[in-house]
């Protein structure tokens, strides 16, 4: 029986960590808590009183035989859910209600960074207007609530008024509810996000990430959740995040065990990186949103497997992680008056016609009758991977602009610096389509030139990326499937050799299928011999063409048609198709003319 994992939460983070749990090896049965319209699509809902209710929900999860809880955002974390998890016996990936503080108080945060030698903005922590106008020595300066405020409580103030406005509607007003606030030193360069997945003893990077807090292009406007987001960071080497990693997690992670609050979970480091140095600008004790959604489409590794080490002590002894080398991309849109009143149950259409290839996450959005409509401030998260950052930009944007709804709010110019273009550029061009007058309603004609755009970009993505999968049961194969190489080499088209047994390793089999049409492939050609069960395997976990090629061994019946029978002879709903024994070429041949119609 596989594992039950349920992960916690309502957003487009929770159905990343859904989607990037469902692609393990292990093949668990994911549940959702809460979740929305997007989630509920990919999960079934874990029937519990709400994660809000720690004690009743953490009883409700044992009692069910859960296997990992799986918190996303913070407010249950800082509520104790982990600790209640713990004493009910069911194991959780997120870290206790007293280390949450790191996220729960910036003041908490600010002193364990100064413990543990951590490089952070000087500051002050006040509890008047008045202390805090003295605080500030020049502008543009902080000022960030205390609590949480769901990445809404930081106010870059540009001058006395807007400071004192800040301080009165946090102090007086009481926006965010009670609480001090932090003033700090403003810092000037390029943020940075980096991840690390902790076990109480060590910190493990995940790539790092760049996101995008302002509503407006250019980092104009109020300050959101974030409005997209991109990985890989250019100009961040693995031994810049190597030495954040030193400077930063682990000094934060060894503090906490020396105050008796190991660590687990995910500790996210919100940095500014200058000419020379860097420093600390927040910690997050969960996954960030959406740097996450941009993230977790990279990751190759069984993130099952990882968030289960974590919450053992010492359990990331030893981990590497595996990356898809591509970057990727992730844009939200967001509703109408977002962030400060958003407008909800707004209907969403085109989300069918965004094509494979482009991940669509749902961050704020419910069912009404037969509808998809709006039901927060960030709606959906667009996400699309390429060889290249422009590559993976052009095809989110296009994508994105296949789905609508009124009043929809979205950044043009997430990662253009970062892709080799400037804020002002559009997303990549696409072929000029002919439109005669009065050839199509407007309607129309936008769809069809967002579709073109689509298929251009995913074309750009694919362009120097793998677009035919080899693969074959044994190693004892690859002499005869050499020919299918070679004629593709000698066509110039761009493809992979993998070994894996539908026998030894269906999970290893599946996993490939699945994910084999988001990294870009187009065709798999599977060669098999005797029951020749791997073209069936893969056929029954992908969308994409199938190629069986049957092949001979010193045990094959009747010269390998015991192979080439079980292969055309797959059940109704698992279409492969099939080629001469041993004829791995003809296979490579009918590829190139499966790609180029």
């Amino acid at each position: 029986m596989s594992m039950r994992v349920v992960v916690v939460g309502a957003g487009g983070r929770e159905h990343a960590l859904v989607r990037a749990l469902k692609r393990s090896p292990q093949r668990p049965t994911v549940l959702c808590a809460p979740g929305n319209a997007g989630i509920h699509a990919d999960s079934d809902v874990f029937d519990a009183p709400a994660p809000e209710d720690v004690e009743a929900f953490a009883a409700a999860a044992s009692q069910a035989g859960i296997g990992l809880v799986v918190i996303g955002p913070e407010a249950p974390l800082v509520a104790g859910l982990a600790d209640a998890l713990g004493a009910a016996g069911v194991a959780c990936f997120g870290p206790s209600g007293a280390a949450a503080r790191l996220e729960a108080s910036k003041a908490f945060s600010k002193e364990i960074m100064l413990a543990a030698g951590v490089p952070t903005a000087g500051h002050s922590t006040v509890q008047t207007v008045r202390d805090g106008l003295a605080a500030i020595s020049s502008y543009p300066a902080v000022i960030k609530f205390d609590g949480l405020a769901a990445g809404k409580g930081v106010v870059i103030a540009a001058d006395p008024a807007q400071a004192r406005a800040a301080l009165v509607e946090m102090l007086e007003e009481r926006r965010f509810g009670p609480g001090p606030v932090v003033v700090e030193d403003f810092l000037e360069g390029e943020e940075l996000s980096l991840l690390a997945l902790c076990d109480g003893e060590r910190a493990v990077a995940l790539q790092p990430a760049r996101d995008f807090k302002r509503i407006g292009d250019g980092d104009t406007g109020p300050n959101t959740g974030g409005m997209g987001a991109f990985s890989p960071v250019p100009g961040v080497p693995e031994e810049l995040v190597a030495r954040i990693v030193a400077e930063v997690h682990q000094p934060v992670v060894d503090e906490l065990r020396s105050r008796g609050m190991p660590f687990h979970g995910v500790l996210y480091a919100g940095l500014m990186l200058g000419p020379a140095s860097f420093k600390t600008l927040e910690f997050n004790v969960r996954f960030g949103d959406p740097e996450t959604q941009a993230v977790l489409p990279r990751l190759r590794s069984d993130l099952l497997d990882l968030l289960l080490r974590a919450g053992r002590p010492g359990g990331l002894a030893g981990a590497e992680l595996d990356w898809d080398q591509r970057g990727a991309v992730t844009l939200v849109m967001a509703a109408a008056g977002y962030p400060a009143d958003p407008v909800t149950g707004v209907p969403i259409e085109g989300l069918d016609a965004v094509g494979p290839g482009i991940e669509v996450t749902h961050a704020g959005t419910r069912r009404r009758g037969v509808e998809v409509v709006t039901a927060g401030g960030r709606v959906l998260n667009v996400t699309a991977l390429g060889h290249s950052l422009r590559a993976a930009r052009a095809a989110a944007y296009a994508g994105a602009d296949l789905i609508r709804f009124e009043g929809s709010q979205m950044r043009r110019d997430i990662a253009a610096g970062a892709a080799g273009g400037s804020m002002s550029d559009s997303p990549e061009a696409v072929p000029e389509l002919e439109i005669q007058e009065g050839a199509a309603p407007p309607d129309t004609v936008a769809e069809t030139l967002a579709e073109a755009q689509v298929e251009a970009a995913l074309d750009d993505l694919d362009s120097d990326a793998p677009v035919v999968g080899i693969v074959m049961g044994s190693a004892s194969d690859k002499p005869a499937m050499e020919a299918a190489s070679a004629e593709l080499e000698r066509r110039d088209i761009l493809h992979e050799v993998r070994v894996m047994s539908a026998h030894r390793d269906p999970e290893m089999v599946a996993e490939y299928a699945k994910n084999a049409q988001m990294r870009g492939l187009k065709v798999i050609i599977a060669g098999a011999g005797l029951s020749a069960a791997l073209p069936g395997v893969v056929a029954a976990h992908t969308e994409l063409p199938v190629i069986g090629v049957p092949l001979t061994s010193s045990k094959s019946i009747a010269g390998g048609l015991d192979a080439l029978l079980s292969i055309a002879q797959m059940p109704p709903g698992v279409p492969v198709a099939c080629v001469g024994v041993d004829s791995a070429r003809n296979a490579a041949v009918l590829a190139a003319r499966i790609i180029n119609t």
